[in-house]
Parts: structure tokens; sequence; C-alpha cells
């Protein structure tokens, strides 16, 4: 898909296909697309991107009004966290501390992530989910999805260090030096956190209210074989 490869870097975008459950399974490419911010696209550039992969719906986690006017697809803005408040960041320098904040995100957006999978369930074509740099709103919802889905921790883990450390970003500046880091322990740690406390990733989405036909419908359409 060469339109990927001009604007990919930039907007940290990739497609999470390909990667394996651990019943023998794979990703199926197209489904479900994972990113940075588009604003800094022209409305032309965007629309001639999502109708390229085949995105019709895009999930905005960040807190302040969407641009993505003129795009044609159905945009849904779903915090995390809502205005106002804030996730309570341990300052310590560990990923067990950054673990601990994606714990926090997706517990406190628990609604929004609810509402995340029925997308990736239902709409008719790809689902494209993105915060400001892709890497931690974006990385904790997309780990809760694919691990649901069935691809193993470690698969999990892979997807989320190609994003590499994030350089020039004023709130990850401000926190210790492991917050910038995309490093695969974190989200490691994250996923055996949130198994601890619900179970699974999927337990964690029952517990918010995903129905289990749902969770069903989502593995049907995400997982080939």
């Amino acid at each position: 898909m060469t339109l990927l490869h001009p604007m990919a870097a930039e907007l940290n975008l990739r497609d999470v296909g390909g990667l394996r459950t651990v019943d023998g399974g794979v990703i199926r490419p197209g489904r479900l697309y994972r990113s940075g911010r588009l604003d800094d696209l022209a409305p032309e550039a965007r629309r001639e991107l999502v109708e390229a992969l085949g995105i019709s719906e895009v999930v905005d986690l960040r807190q302040h009004q969407s641009d993505h006017d003129g795009v044609g697809v159905t945009v849904h803005t779903l915090h995390l966290v809502a205005p106002g408040k804030t996730a309570v960041i341990d300052p310590e320098d560990t990923y067990d501390s950054v673990a601990d904040w994606y714990l926090r995100l997706v517990t406190m957006g628990a609604e929004s992530v609810r509402r995340i999978v029925e997308l990736v369930a239902t709409s008719p074509g790809a689902t494209l989910v993105h915060c400001h740099a892709g890497k931690d709103r974006t990385g904790s919802v997309v780990a809760v999805i694919l691990s649901a889905a069935g691809v193993a921790d470690d698969e999990v883990a892979r997807d989320y260090s190609t994003t590499g450390t994030i350089y020039g970003d004023s709130f990850l500046d401000s926190l210790p030096p492991k917050f910038s880091e995309s490093n695969p322990e974190a989200i490691a740690r994250f996923l055996a956190k949130l198994g601890e406390r619900y179970g699974s990733a999927a337990g964690f989405l029952e517990a918010a209210g995903v129905e289990r036909r749902v969770l069903e419908e989502m593995r049907r359409r995400l997982v080939d074989g």
C-alpha cells in the first residue's frame, strides 16, 4: 500500500494486520489502523488517505475538538480522560509507572473503550484509532483490543515498540525519560496488570459493558483463521 510509505513515519501510522494470535490465527490487514494526529495533513490529503485505506470510522482520543472537516468519514471523539480530569502519573522513571498510567487511562476511559470495540465490530470499513503521538492513549487501547482478539502479549508488545521514542512532545518531555519510550516491557506490564485485575483484556472489556456477542463479532472481523 504505497500511499502509506511517504506519510507513515510522520503520522506514526500503521496497520496492525499480520500480528499472530495464540491459537494460530492472524489479524487481517485493512481492518484496524493506529496513528498519531492527522491535523498536519491538508483535508484533501486526509480524504485521499482514508479512502485509499478503506477507513470508514476515525476515533480521535484527544480531549480537544477534532479537526477532520471534509474528510468524508465518521469521526468519533472519545476521551479516555474527561476534560478537566487527569490520570495520576507516578513520577518514578520505571516501566511499571508507565504501565500503571496506562491502566488508569483505560479504566477511566472504559466507556470510550467499549464504544471503540463496538465500532471495530460493526463498522462497514476499517477503523483508525489515533491520539496526538499515537503511542500512549492509542497504544493502550489498541493493546486491549489486540489482546482481547487473542494476539499474544509479545506480539502486542512488538507492535507497540514500533513507535520508538517520541522526541519534542511537550507533555512527554515533562515526564521521566521512560515515558517517552515505546519499550515493550511497559505494554507487557500493562497487560499483566490488566490481567491481574480483570482476568484478561476480554474480562476488562466485559466489565466495561461490552456484550459477549460484540466481543465475538470483533474477533470474527479482526482474526483470519
